[in-house]
């Protein structure tokens, strides 16, 4: 029987241990929290090789889709360092992560029949979910980013993908070294407002996207009011956060990270599990082999209904005709040209 462990910054309270079937193997699969304890982990990295067949790093800060590289460095990147040292198998899920954010979107897009078409999505975190908002961008315009104000106190919202990409090449740089921008965040007046223009866009959304760090953080004050109605993308949904959308009225609930064993696992514990079946280290394994193991396992995305039924947002277009004329010179450019045109002009129009 093949051995996977999951070693995880997140809380020893949710660790668990239990057998499965994968790819035609059995595996015992162990998950060890350490409370946010690099060190910790840092040990039972070194002490499970050789033992373990594959080792999945988990709560691991991903890096920014976007920005300059140096933005994308985190603390955990000794834990990677570590990993890339010992001779079993190490991943934190990423390339299987990146895969099943696109995999997942296209797939939902396809199945329901253009699902995101023109849909007003709200990005909590463009820079962390940069991604899925490259292929949103393919099925709507209508796509805002929190970013200025969640990271920087900055009462203004990114509407397009350009935005984004601006403020993460020019704007967020230079912001993470204006002093200014730390007392924003304590300013009660700032903060009141922030909070009420980010409410006021989470109602006006129908999409909202929720990265998996930092998850209740994200949505810490949210209430029915907000939430009511929505459909939310997000990964690794938990059966206590599905239970949190739930108590806030949220109708479908997107999960990126597909459900292919009967516990909800970790895009780290997955790729691992496939790095063990597969007898592969993880830069041997690309993006077009995990396509191909997602489709043979028919890794679809997990789409989730709180209440217990089918729900889809029922959207529709509103269409005006002239009622006259006249009416047609309520368009300042028409109304212009109709005063030095012969009267055939508006016949035209």
């Amino acid at each position: 029987m093949k051995q996977v462990v999951s070693i995880s910054l997140g809380a020893s309270a949710n660790d668990y241990e239990f057998e499965t079937e994968f790819l035609g193997h059995d595996f015992t699969v162990t998950r060890i929290g350490t409370d946010g304890d690099l060190e910790k982990a840092a040990e039972l990295l070194l002490s499970w090789d050789k033992k373990a067949d594959a080792i999945g790093l988990g709560q691991v800060k991903f890096p920014y889709g976007i920005g300059p590289r140096y933005l994308t460095k985190k603390q955990d990147n000794h834990l990677k360092e570590l990993g890339a040292q010992i001779q079993t198998p190490v991943t934190t899920g990423s390339a299987l992560r990146d895969v099943s954010f696109e995999w997942a979107l296209r797939y939902i897009e396809f199945k329901f029949g253009n699902y995101f078409d023109n849909s007003r999505v709200l990005f909590l975190s463009g820079m962390n979910n940069y991604r899925i908002a490259k292929v949103m961008s393919e099925f709507t315009d209508n796509l805002t980013f929190a970013d200025p104000i969640l990271e920087n106190s900055i009462p203004k919202f990114l509407n397009s993908l350009d935005g984004l990409e601006s403020y993460a090449h020019s704007a967020h740089e230079v912001l993470q070294w204006v002093p200014s921008n730390h007392l924003a965040k304590s300013v009660v007046p700032v903060k009141t407002w922030n909070r009420y223009i980010l409410r006021k866009a989470v109602q006006k959304a129908n999409i909202v996207v929720v990265p998996f760090l930092g998850f209740d953080d994200y949505l810490k004050g949210f209430t029915l009011e907000e939430l009511g109605g929505k459909t939310i993308i997000t990964s690794t949904a938990y059966d206590d956060r599905v239970d949190f959308l739930k108590e806030r009225g949220v109708d479908v609930i997107i999960d990126t990270t597909p459900k292919i064993l009967e516990r909800v696992v970790a895009p780290n514990v997955l790729e691992a599990l496939i790095l063990a079946a597969l007898g592969r280290t993880n830069d041997t394994v690309h993006a077009d082999d995990l396509l191909e193991v997602i489709s043979a396992q028919k890794m679809d995305p997990r789409v989730v209904y709180p209440s217990g039924s089918p729900k889809r947002v029922n959207r529709f277009a509103f269409v005006i005709h002239p009622l006259s004329k006249e009416f047609l010179k309520k368009d300042k450019a028409v109304d212009m040209l109709a005063s030095f045109t012969p009267p055939a002009f508006l016949d035209a129009v």
